[in-house]
């Protein structure tokens, strides 16, 4: 089992790279506003999103990339992080669940979830 995590990167800093053009990436962004009002919850939520990403997938998207964009747009928003729990794959067993008011939201965000990881 440690041999798999090893293989996986626990214990070496093989994401170092990977976080350190994370971090450039975000202050050149910061620095581009010269002072002026900017969200941070978007410029986290962005980084985030790429830093797990190119752990998953191997490489990361540019804060400008029009993919992140929409990965943001459709899975950014806090409560839909909910369907991540086991409860909210029920209605993937129990097909008459997605009809449930409950259960629809995450039923809707896992079915997009799927639809973008297919493209």
């Amino acid at each position: 089992m440690l041999h798999h995590l090893r293989d996986l990167g626990f214990g070496k800093s093989s994401y170092e790279p990977v976080m350190v053009e994370e971090i450039t990436e975000l202050m050149e962004l910061i620095t581009k506003k010269e002072g002026r009002p900017l969200d941070m919850r978007h410029l986290f939520k962005r980084s985030v999103i790429n830093i797990l990403w190119a752990m998953v997938m191997g490489r990361r998207y540019h804060y400008g990339d029009a993919k992140l964009n929409k990965l943001i747009a459709n899975f950014g928003q806090p409560a839909d992080f909910n369907a991540l729990t086991p409860a909210y794959h029920i209605p993937h067993l129990f097909k008459f669940m997605e009809y449930l008011p409950r259960h629809r939201s995450g039923y809707k965000f896992v079915m997009r979830l799927s639809d973008f990881l297919k493209v």
